[in-house]
């Protein structure tokens, strides 16, 4: 097939799945526009409302929780869970297909989804999605407004519709989530922008903490929203990295507005695209954050206490190396060793057979690793050698 017939078929498609999403927002949309009780979310057509300044530092605390947060492990994806302790909850992304979120969701108790944020259609963000809107139906759904043609997402608009799922523009505006306030950042509707770079941004606050996830979003959209919308960043206590921490995904900029101190890394163990990249984690270490990844420590949780304070508590607890687990290399095995930025089965068996190392750099002695990889894995502040 010539190049014209693809590129026919191509918008038609675009076409069609533009018409289904159309339709699915103008039933959104006229929520706000008639009397019907939201009873969930009675802000859900209110212009959003200032972000407030952080909080003061976090400390243990055994006060009561009102937040939990599930940094859910969906292998080379993102997914996360609030649960508000008075019973809603709400999901923002859903992973990819092969990442059993459903699954880990019914394992979890988990009954109801209410509201959820899907910041842009690409398969490691909205794949695991028609699995959960079909089983939970949930009441409401925000994404970018931007149309993908790809199976993964003509199968995401059919969950939505079956489940008669209510979508709302992502416009500024504050949804209650018992007593946690979610507020959309808008994306970026240019045509010229990517996919990553038009996520659906969202600040969540909880009596004084204050966390923040923009899917994907790249140097242009980051550049955009410093621009548009520098009055909804502000300082935060927890950050999801965008793009899985990759090298082109968080900015200097926006990470020294975020100031995060603790950034979470929704990222696949030894995934093809080598992530987390040594130059995003240069940067949290920049800013002082202690980092937690899902391919280290699996599912992550975040209490947040009543008075705002909140507590991390990895699934897979380890030696804390800045937040990150340490790898022995004179003690790890053949699959922890696979953890360290570059490393894979082969290199990870000749680390086992030339050990003992006094240094990271006597890495370099090992064949295959060269000093880009000892660089990368230095960076990367996992490995150590007692």
């Amino acid at each position: 097939m010539t190049a014209a017939p693809y590129a026919a078929r191509d918008a038609h498609l675009m076409y069609h799945l533009n018409q289904r999403l159309n339709r699915l927002m103008n039933a959104g949309r006229l929520l706000c526009t008639t009397t019907v009780l939201l009873l969930l979310m009675l802000a859900a057509c209110q212009p959003a409302t200032d972000v407030p300044e952080g909080p003061e530092e976090p400390v243990e605390d055994t006060t009561a929780v009102g937040l939990t947060i599930h940094m859910m492990d969906v292998g080379q994806g993102q997914a996360t869970l609030f649960q508000a302790a008075t019973g809603e909850t709400a999901l923002y992304d859903g992973g990819p297909r092969s990442g059993r979120l459903l699954e880990q969701l019914q394992e979890m108790g988990i009954e109801q989804i209410d509201l959820i944020v899907a910041s842009h259609p690409h398969e490691d963000h909205i794949g695991g999605l028609p699995a959960v809107i079909t089983h939970y139906e949930p009441r409401f759904l925000i994404d970018n407004t931007r149309a993908h043609p790809t199976q993964t997402y003509e199968r995401y608009l059919d969950a939505i519709e079956a489940a008669g799922t209510q979508v709302l523009d992502p416009t500024a505006r504050t949804i209650d989530l018992g007593a946690t306030e979610f507020r959309i950042v808008p994306p970026p509707l240019e045509e010229d922008f990517s996919a990553n770079d038009t996520s659906v941004g969202l600040m969540v606050h909880h009596d004084g903490f204050l966390m923040s996830l923009f899917g994907d979003a790249e140097r242009q959209q980051w550049d955009w929203l410093l621009e548009q919308h520098r009055d909804a960043l502000a300082p935060v206590h927890v950050h999801v990295a965008s793009h899985h921490g990759s090298r082109n995904g968080d900015t200097r900029e926006a990470i020294a507005v975020l100031q995060p101190e603790t950034v979470l890394i929704g990222v696949g163990r030894n995934n093809r695209y080598g992530h987390p990249h040594p130059e995003a984690l240069a940067l949290y270490q920049d800013v002082g954050a202690a980092v937690y990844r899902t391919d280290l420590h699996q599912r992550i949780r975040i209490a947040v206490h009543a008075d705002g304070r909140y507590t991390v508590h990895p699934a897979q607890e380890a030696p804390s190396a800045g937040g990150l687990a340490c790898v022995d290399l004179n003690a790890a095995s053949p699959s922890e060793l696979e953890a360290l930025h570059g490393i894979g089965p082969a290199l990870a068996d000749a680390i086992v057979a030339a050990r003992p190392f006094d240094t990271i750099a006597a890495l370099e002695e090992v064949s295959g690793i060269g000093s880009a990889t000892v660089v990368g894995i230095t960076e990367q502040g996992i490995a150590c050698s007692p």
